[in-house]
């Protein structure tokens, strides 16, 4: 998913894979995917084309993001929705409702893979280890 025009946000993004469960906070709709980029404000999750579909702009949901330490809890609202890459849909996602503590966790997690790219020199997307859910 491309956005044209000048970038609103004012945290940091990085391309990375991060496995995300969205429950929609008025009806109780699940979807599972991972996210495209994270930052401490907000990501771009990624999901098979037709489960996002209640998800709609200012939907508000639960985030449970799998860092590789630990779930991480948030609410977010939905700001964007998109057709993306081989047959995949995109949701950007504010995060809107989310602790110091885990803003934190999120931002410092974002920098260290920023960080382990660059020392590698070989700047391809992050996929962390760990954070998965259990089914």
């Amino acid at each position: 998913m491309k956005h044209e025009g000048r970038e609103k946000r004012k945290d940091f993004r990085f391309s990375l894979l991060v496995p995300v469960r969205l429950v929609h906070l008025e009806e109780g709709w699940k979807v599972e995917g991972h996210t495209d980029n994270l930052s401490a404000g907000g990501c771009l999750m990624v999901v098979a084309r037709g489960d996002p579909a209640p998800f709609e702009p200012g939907s508000l949901c639960e985030v449970d993001l799998g860092l590789p330490d630990g779930k991480v809890f948030l609410v977010s609202k939905v700001v964007r929705k998109a057709s993306g890459q081989d047959g995949k849909e995109c949701l950007a996602l504010q995060f809107v409702s989310v602790a110091r503590k885990d803003q934190d966790r999120i931002a410092r997690f974002v920098l260290q893979a920023e960080v382990q790219t660059k020392r590698s020199g070989c700047g391809k997307e992050t996929e962390p280890g760990g954070g998965g859910f259990q089914k």
